[in-house]
Order: structure tokens, then C-alpha cells, then sequence
């Protein structure tokens, strides 16, 4: 995580102020993408892990973490976005996860597709499974 900057205002003296922006929207994105993601902070954090862990533990944590974080995503776009609004939230909320991660938001939102889509995979076998008897012939999930 990037260190945080101090900065100070510099004195105005006569022009060489600019003027106070009147008609740009105050920048309440990143405070909204923070505060929806605080109870994560824990999941933002194993986004950056160190260097000296093994590369088995790294895609553990991450694939854990990706998976809670997108899930919290797809859970504010359902609850709070209107339907044009969800492609830009859903970048800038990517967007935000990526500066905890060594990835960009595009990265992120990739891994997070991917590792939905295989845990929609397992849950529609391990169905099949339980609905379909240990011996069913019929079945071509248990041949193989």
C-alpha cells in the first residue's frame, strides 16, 4: 500500500491562485468505493501480500480475496446501480480494489470472472451428483 501524502496548501498571493472550481462535482467516488468495501479491508490487505510467501499460498489468498471483494461488487450493482450506471461502477469500483493489488482493474475484474465462472461449474456438478444415483447409467457426468 502506497504511503500517504501530506500536502499543504500553498499561499495565494495576488493571480497565482486559480479559482475555485464551481461546476465540477466534488469527488465522492473514491470515499463511496471505501466506505461500501470497509467491513473488506481485510481481503484489500491480501490483495499485496509479501514477497517471501510461496506462490501456492499467494493464489489461495487472492482467490479468496477476489472472491469476496467481486461478490460485494456484484452485490452493490444489483442493490444500488440503475442499469446505465453499471459499467462505470463497476470500473470505478475495480478500479479502487486494484490499488491495493500489483494488478489493474481490468486484471482484477478477469481473475474475479474466472474464478466465478469455475465455482459456478463445481456447484452445478456436485447438484448433479446428489440428485443422480452413484450407478445411473444414463448420467455422462460419472463416466468419464
Amino acid at each position: 500500500m502506497a504511503p500517504k501524502l501530506h500536502l499543504t496548501p500553498l499561499p495565494c498571493t495576488g493571480t497565482s491562485c486559480p479559482p475555485a472550481p464551481t461546476s465540477l462535482p466534488i469527488p465522492t467516488l473514491p470515499l463511496q468505493c471505501k466506505e461500501f468495501l470497509r467491513p473488506f479491508k481485510k481481503s484489500l490487505r491480501k490483495l499485496s501480500l509479501p514477497q517471501h510467501l510461496s506462490r501456492k499460498r499467494k493464489v489461495k489468498y487472492t482467490k479468496e480475496s477476489l472472491t469476496i471483494i467481486g461478490d460485494r461488487i456484484d452485490l452493490f450493482l444489483r442493490q444500488h446501480c440503475r442499469a446505465s450506471e453499471v459499467k462505470h461502477w463497476k470500473t470505478m469500483m475495480w478500479r479502487f480494489v486494484s490499488l491495493f493489488s500489483e494488478n489493474d482493474e481490468k486484471q482484477l475484474q478477469k481473475l474475479y470472472k474466472y474464478i466465478k465462472s469455475n465455482r459456478m461449474d463445481k456447484f452445478k456438478v456436485s447438484q448433479q451428483e446428489r440428485q443422480c444415483p452413484a450407478r445411473c447409467p444414463c448420467c455422462t457426468h460419472l463416466k468419464g
